[in-house]
């Protein structure tokens, strides 16, 4: 079915990417500035038998700010009437309005993520993950105004999925319930019998999962999509993880619905989503934070037992980690505030609910 409505019609803007992001490459231009700089001082100082000409030494580094500026530092996605526009190094790959409209533009890996499914593999992924959150939702609304996403695959009457873990575990769903069958053990339930499934989407309205959950009763059995070098991997093989959520969605009894992104539609899905998101950064803080105190002693040293030009390199190289940590915590204030506005909006809307209910 093609979307009838027609393309937006807008003045081009253009995004930059997430300021944390646009830092780290700022620290990787300003240490090849360091190392052209060390390099040089070198040179000139006769401290280092130059095995090359200068200009043939620091070459390939005015390359590498190059990339990072054209890359990083520059805007990378621009919107306009002709549709979207995605910076590759130097130059501008479109995905026009009409291409969205006529179905040829699938999801991709991450939740403000398109795939192309006609342009060739070096510019077929479209991520808007990578610019600031409040640009990503700008440009997905203004997608949303004219995708057509693809028609639902067709749900078999089994689903087989190997598991791709020693011992290579089948899991096997049917209509009347799933079976685990590994190192020759099989273990069956009913899907009146099971526990509970839990589906973790990337956004509420994607049809597939990024982690799919089943709690058994001697065991777990977790269904992952990991991310690869921006491809979105499974963890078995068989039927994709569209056509396994459609499944689940279709038999299980007892089930938990819950979205990465987005605003969290229950209390549950609430308590879940700080249980994750909120744990994981926790954990990478504490880890950071060590490894500061490690780099902050190694960055006290390094003039010590460097001649300055490179002890300066060192120094800037071995600050990134800092400035790493300060986004990371940044980040994690900008999620608990989130994760509070919407608990703020649950309890506002259950306050609505409940004085509905005494009026009526």
């Amino acid at each position: 079915m093609q979307n009838s409505v027609a393309a937006p019609t807008l003045p081009g803007r253009s995004y930059f990417l997430q300021r944390q992001l646009w830092r780290s490459a700022l620290w990787g231009v300003l240490g090849t500035v360091a190392i052209v700089a060390t390099i040089a001082a070198l040179d000139a100082a006769g401290l280092k038998a130059p095995k090359a000409p200068p200009v043939i030494q620091v070459a390939p580094f005015f390359v590498a700010i190059g990339i990072f500026i054209a890359q990083y530092l520059l805007p990378r996605v621009r919107v306009d009437q002709e549709g979207i526009h995605r910076r590759i190094l130097w130059w501008w790959d479109l995905w026009p309005w009409e291409d969205f409209t006529d179905g040829l533009v699938t999801y991709g890996t991450y939740r403000h993520g398109y795939r192309h499914t006609t342009k060739p593999f070096w510019s077929q992924r479209l991520e808007l993950s990578v610019l600031e959150p409040e640009a990503a939702e700008e440009i997905d609304r203004l997608i949303k105004r004219v995708w057509t996403p693809p028609d639902p695959p067709e749900c078999p009457e089994t689903l087989v999925l190997t598991l791709k873990r020693p011992g290579r575990p089948v899991l096997t769903m049917t209509a009347d319930g799933i079976s685990f069958t590994h190192k020759n053990q099989t273990v069956t339930s009913s899907w009146d019998d099971l526990p509970m499934v839990t589906i973790w989407r990337l956004a509420a309205d994607r049809p597939d999962s990024r982690t799919m959950i089943f709690e058994l009763s001697d065991r777990e059995i977790r269904l992952g999509r990991p991310v690869h070098n921006g491809q979105q991997l499974q963890t078995w093989s068989g039927p994709t993880a569209e056509v396994v959520s459609l499944f689940v969605m279709k038999h299980a009894r007892r089930l938990r619905d819950y979205a990465i992104g987005g605003d969290a539609r229950t209390f549950d899905e609430l308590e879940a989503k700080r249980e994750v998101q909120l744990g994981r950064l926790e954990k990478n803080l504490i880890v950071m934070r060590r490894m500061c105190w490690v780099i902050g002693a190694l960055c006290a040293a390094s003039p010590l037992v460097c001649p300055w030009p490179a002890a300066v390199m060192m120094s800037l190289y071995l600050a990134m980690p800092v400035g790493m940590y300060r986004s990371a915590n940044s980040r994690l204030k900008e999620i608990r505030a989130d994760l509070d506005r919407q608990q703020t909006a649950l309890l506002e809307q259950a306050g609505s609910a409940a004085g509905l209910l005494q009026a009526s």
